[in-house]
């Protein structure tokens, strides 16, 4: 018990530097793309091929995920997590290294490169996930997913505050934002000191496995009601990540919001999402397996992203973001833990990996059709982003007739 808390501990750790790194930067790359103070680009550059450009670089990052994340979770059953971890920590260090580049030429390309580079390597999040499905029993697993999910909100708070300061105070902010790459690219290198240091090899014995058969062959090998499952996740992560990639489009050019009022809102939505995971560790876990309980936040989380399109300022879209922000931090735990039911503890990375393959696609998609659509109008996501979110409690009610779950009292 023991040695368990003390891996978590660490995987814990790991994740708070590595979601904070994160938060303080990608609220910044929009702001390089569209009519910002700070943009790349001149006054005269079409702002619908902005808009495109935005959206193939939001998708770079899950492309190289779905190219990597397959074969790199497999391989984690059979080597062990801790040099896949290590593995991944360096690849977001080269990865933030080439985005500060980017930053420094005030060139597009590098942040390309460097988002595919991370997509390619860093598949840490369905290692770590498969590490807390290895160490922990069924009954407390959505539980330790909504703790990782925690540290995802703490940094949340955090990092856009921290950038937000940046922008706000600094007078010269594409050097300020240099550095800040420079300190995540640090950051993430002292993860991969930590598992170097603090995770001794011999850990890994309990989670190698034999060789198994190819991840992509067990997705068309499995039962009906686990590919219910997996497509009614997709179109939940679609639906997601088609609103939340274009959020900062919608506060600048939708509602006219400066851009220490974006870093704001991103911070409120770090504050929220933690709180609602400290709700759905202290009493929603026992409920999260319910099919009642899934349908209610499908329709909650669709509901409110609606609803954003009546906010014409940036009050209005502070009211609002708690209401998305909850909702989608009850759903996401739920389904981590539900995927990771159907594994067992020789296909964890596997499994992990899988889940994390069906969520690098709706990230691909979402974004690139985002940008699209985006060329109609700003606000156009927040009106269709509901639609495919709203469409995956219809797949859920499917597979509730494929199999009966009994309701969790």
């Amino acid at each position: 018990m023991i040695a368990m808390y003390k891996k978590l501990g660490l995987i814990f750790s790991i994740l708070f530097l590595d979601f904070f790194s994160f938060s303080a930067v990608i609220a910044f790359l929009p702001l390089f793309f569209l009519s910002t103070p700070h943009s790349f680009f001149s006054e005269s550059f079409s702002p619908n091929l902005r808009y495109i450009l935005l959206g193939m670089l939001s998708a770079t990052y899950p492309i190289a995920q779905v190219i990597a994340a397959p074969l790199l979770g497999h391989l984690s059953d059979k080597i062990g997590r801790r040099g896949i971890l290590q593995y991944s920590y360096l690849g977001n260090t080269l990865g933030y290294l080439l985005c500060s580049i980017g930053i420094l030429t005030t060139s597009i390309l590098p942040l390309f490169i460097g988002n595919f580079v991370a997509g390619l390597m860093g598949v840490n999040l369905s290692t770590t996930n498969a590490i807390i499905s290895d160490v922990s029993v069924s009954e407390k697993r959505s539980k330790f997913f909504a703790v990782s999910h925690l540290m995802l909100g703490i940094g949340f708070i955090l990092g856009p505050f921290v950038a937000g300061k940046i922008v706000t105070y600094s007078p010269h902010v594409f050097d300020a934002c240099f550095y800040l790459f420079l300190a995540c690219a640090i950051f993430s290198f002292f993860n991969f000191l930590l598992i170097y240091f603090f995770w001794t090899p011999d850990e890994d014995k309990m989670v190698s496995a034999k060789p198994t058969e190819i991840l992509w062959k067990e997705l068309f090998s499995c039962n009906r009601e686990v590919k219910i499952l997996l497509f009614a996740e997709f179109l939940i992560f679609f639906g997601w990540y088609f609103f939340i990639k274009s959020f900062q489009v919608f506060l600048i050019e939708g509602i006219q919001c400066s851009e220490a009022q974006v870093f704001n809102v991103y911070s409120q939505y770090g504050l929220w999402f933690a709180l609602s995971q400290v709700v759905f560790i202290t009493w929603l876990h026992r409920y999260s397996k319910s099919e009642k309980f899934f349908r209610h936040f499908i329709t909650f989380l669709a509901l409110s992203i609606f609803i954003l399109y009546f906010a014409k300022s940036f009050w209005a879209a502070c009211l609002i973001v708690p209401l998305f922000t909850f909702a989608y931090g009850m759903l996401i735990p739920s389904l981590t833990g539900l995927v990771s039911d159907y594994a067992t503890s020789h296909n964890n990375g596997k499994v992990m990996g899988l889940h994390q393959s069906i969520q690098a696609f709706a990230k691909i998609g979402g974004p690139l059709i985002a940008g699209c659509v985006l060329t109609l109008t700003p606000m156009a996501t927040v009106l269709l982003s509901p639609l495919f979110i709203f469409a995956s409690r219809a797949v859920f009610a499917l597979r509730e007739k494929e199999k009966k779950i009994p309701e969790v009292t």
